[in-house]
């Protein structure tokens, strides 16, 4: 069974683009580089003064989970 991650960040409106191409360029890549990655999917979301974001992956297994993340892969 796969396992899914969240992960949710906001950023000020005047810093949302510079951070979704900081997703797009580096931070995608970084994550598919890792064997055991199944899926990368992010969303953007427009709020008044904020943008969020939406982190999701999905994973083989805890192991390859704490590869990437570390010894606590529940903390952020």
């Amino acid at each position: 069974m796969a396992i899914m991650r969240l992960w949710h960040g906001r950023v000020p409106r005047e810093k949302g683009d510079a951070y979704e191409r900081f997703l797009i360029e580096k931070a995608v890549p970084d994550y598919s580089s890792v064997d055991g990655l199944l899926k990368l999917y992010f969303t953007r979301r427009d709020v008044k003064n904020e943008i969020h974001f939406l982190l999701v992956t999905i994973w083989d297994s805890w192991e390859v989970i704490k590869k990437f993340a570390g010894e606590n892969p529940e903390l952020a």
